[in-house]
């Protein structure tokens, strides 16, 4: 398909690209579209993002209506976390995978737990396109960071919601980093 969103490298080296036609492996000399959905488990065939779990060396796309799809090299394991498009995925040591979705963001736990933050639990907007965690060290964890509509947020463990980053324009963020 010409429309790729996304584009991530697999721990066997392959590259991974998020289509409207779904998941893409290219080898290096051919494509693998991996679009049947008995096998993909997505509702449809398209999807958003795609993104390496550092953490479990799965490849993990996200899509339309709600679902993310984990690839651990041989299966596909599907997680539903709504109704919305899932934009974006990011992840921390613990196995928690946060998503940025068209309805706020999410956060699925390494037992599947599903935590559904919005506007009302301090985000800027509840619509998200973007969730950015940073790099782990020295004993601090990684942070993460929610992109929406209306600016730029943090999450804070302690308060269990997000805080706006006042410094930053309280406009559309689609892309950044940490």
């Amino acid at each position: 398909h010409n429309s790729i969103h996304r584009i991530s490298q697999g721990p066997d080296g392959y590259l991974w690209l998020a289509t409207w036609e779904g998941p893409v492996r290219y080898n290096g000399r051919q494509f693998k579209n991996y679009e049947d959905n008995q096998i993909t488990k997505f509702e449809e065939s398209g999807v958003l993002s795609v993104g390496l779990d550092p953490y479990s060396n799965n490849v993990v796309f996200t899509g339309p209506r709600g679902l993310i799809s984990s690839f651990d090299g041989q299966q596909w394991t599907p997680t539903d976390v709504g109704e919305s498009y899932v934009y974006d995925v990011a992840f921390t040591a613990n196995g928690d995978r946060w998503l940025a979705a068209g309805d706020g963001v999410y956060r699925v736990t390494a037992k599947q737990e599903v935590i559904h933050y919005d506007n009302t639990h301090g985000l800027p907007h509840h619509f998200t396109f973007r969730i950015v965690t940073t790099p782990e060290r020295e004993g601090q964890p990684s942070q993460i960071f929610a992109g929406t509509r209306n600016g730029l947020a943090y999450y804070d463990p302690d308060a269990d919601r997000f805080v706006m980053v006042q410094s930053v324009s309280q406009s559309h963020i689609r892309a950044f980093t940490v």
